[in-house]
């Protein structure tokens, strides 16, 4: 997905699935925003301009998972 520009809402969507894609392929303990960030073909400070931590990051996947949005 290098080059294409996603609005800010798509775009964290897209981390949200890729985070819970990464955990259930890890487990939540051996996810790193590396992984994720690898997955989307993106960089770590990407991931981190928009989820300033992993526990945050994982969270927000948890929540976005549990409305069954993915």
């Amino acid at each position: 997905m290098t080059g294409v520009r996603l609005s800010v809402a798509e775009r964290r969507a897209e981390m949200l699935v890729a985070t819970v894609e990464q955990i259930e392929l890890r487990g939540v303990a051996a996810v790193r925003i590396a992984d994720v960030a690898a997955a989307l073909g993106v960089s770590n400070a990407l991931v981190l301009y928009h989820f300033s931590s992993k526990e945050k990051l994982v969270a927000a996947a948890f929540e976005h998972a549990e409305r069954g949005a993915i």
